[in-house]
């Protein structure tokens, strides 16, 4: 993990226990988030590990010699794939808040709270 997003997960962490005290649903909603946030690095370092490591070192011996050439291995799919991959994930999260924004469904999550309240 670089250190940008370890100070952003961390800056989070720092944030929560000032955060609850002011919102009606406690401790609910920072654990969501923290979750949330946690779960949105699981894929990009599950497509790195995927990728494998590009120009690891692998010595062959040169045919009828003693002498080891190197040879390096080439990654399972390109920078550019991973690039796209990245995208669709940015793609697919700008239309769950679009969808989140102008449609009802907040208005139904927000009926399911209150009929949780008043039980």
């Amino acid at each position: 993990m670089n250190l940008s997003a370890w100070i952003d997960l961390q800056g989070l962490f720092v944030e929560i226990p000032l955060i609850v005290p002011f919102t009606p649903e406690r401790w609910t909603l920072p654990s969501i988030a923290a979750t949330c946030e946690a779960l949105t690095s699981a894929i990009p370092t599950i497509l790195i590990l995927a990728q494998g490591v590009a120009g690891e070192t692998i010595c062959i011996q040169k045919s009828n010699s003693t002498i080891l050439e190197p040879s390096y291995t080439q990654p399972r799919f390109s920078v550019k794939i991973f690039m796209f991959c990245i995208a669709g994930i940015i793609m697919a999260s700008l239309i769950a808040f679009i969808l989140l924004r102008w449609t009802s469904i907040v208005t139904l999550a927000d009926a399911a709270e209150m009929n949780v309240h008043e039980k």
